[in-house]
C-alpha cells in the first residue's frame, strides 16, 4: 500500500494494545511501513513499482529490519534534538509521544524492544498484503510469486493501470478486502490519534506492571542532546 502507507500502522495497532509491555509504537509503525519503503525505493530507483524483496522473509529479517531500526532511530533522536520547534512540530511531537507509552530511560534493553517491536511491525504489513493480494513474495527470489489461496481469490474482472507499474493492477476478490482493510487501517489510526485514548491505555498497562512512566519511548533511545 505505498499510497496508503498509513493504513499498515492502523492495522498493528491492535497488537501494540494486546501487548503493550512488549512493543513500542515508534519502531512498531516504521516496521510496518518498511516492506513498501524499502521495495518502493528500489521502484523508484529502476522506474518500475512492484512488490520484490522488501516483502520477502529473507528481506523482512534483513534490510527491512536493519533500515528500518536505523531510520527509526535516527528519527527518534533528531525529535528528541527540537528543543525549541515551531509549533507545527512541537503538536507533531506531542501525537507521536502519545503512541508511545514507552518506559523509564535506561530501564530495560530498549533496543531489543525496538528491534523486536520493528521486526512485528514488517511482519503485520506482510500478513496484511497476504490476505489482500492475489500473490505474495515471502519466499523471494527463490520463488517469485507464490499464490496460497484458492483460484477464486485471484479472479481477475478487470485491469488498473498505475503510473510507475509494469503491469495494470487486477482487480477481483482480493482487491476489495485490499479497499476494505486500508479504509479500516486509516480510520483505527485516526480515530487514536484524534482521541489519543492509545497512549493514556497502554501508560496505564505499564505502570500496572511497574514499568512505565510519562516519558515516550523516543525519548529512552538516541544520543543525548
Amino acid at each position: 500500500m505505498p499510497v496508503f502507507v498509513f493504513s499498515h500502522q492502523g492495522l498493528a495497532l491492535p497488537f501494540l494494545r494486546r501487548f503493550p509491555r512488549s512493543l513500542e509504537a515508534w519502531p512498531l509503525f516504521i516496521g510496518a511501513a518498511m516492506p513498501d519503503l524499502a521495495d518502493g525505493t528500489v521502484g523508484l530507483w529502476r522506474g518500475t513499482l512492484g512488490k520484490g524483496w522488501g516483502h520477502s522473509l529473507v528481506g523482512a529479517a534483513t534490510t527491512d529490519l536493519l533500515v528500518g531500526f536505523a531510520l527509526a532511530w535516527l528519527s527518534a533522536a533528531a525529535i528528541r534534538r527540537l528543543s525549541a520547534p515551531p509549533e507545527p512540530i512541537r503538536r507533531m511531537q506531542s501525537r507521536f509521544s502519545s503512541f508511545g507509552g514507552g518506559g523509564e530511560a535506561g530501564t530495560g534493553p530498549w533496543a531489543v524492544r525496538w528491534l523486536f517491536s520493528m521486526f512485528a511491525g514488517i511482519l503485520t504489513h506482510l500478513f496484511f498484503d497476504l490476505i489482500t493480494h492475489a500473490d505474495c513474495q515471502f519466499l523471494y527470489p527463490w520463488v517469485r510469486s507464490l499464490r496460497l489461496f484458492p483460484d477464486w481469490w485471484s479472479t481477475v474482472w478487470c485491469e488498473w493501470p498505475l503510473p510507475l507499474y509494469a503491469e495494470p493492477y487486477p482487480i477481483g476478490p482480493h482487491f476489495i478486502v485490499w479497499w476494505a482493510l486500508t479504509f479500516l487501517g486509516a480510520w483505527m489510526l485516526f480515530r487514536a490519534w484524534r482521541r489519543r485514548s492509545l497512549y493514556s491505555w497502554v501508560r496505564r498497562t505499564k505502570r500496572a506492571r511497574g514499568r512505565g512512566s510519562d516519558r515516550s519511548d523516543l525519548s529512552e533511545c538516541g544520543p543525548t542532546p
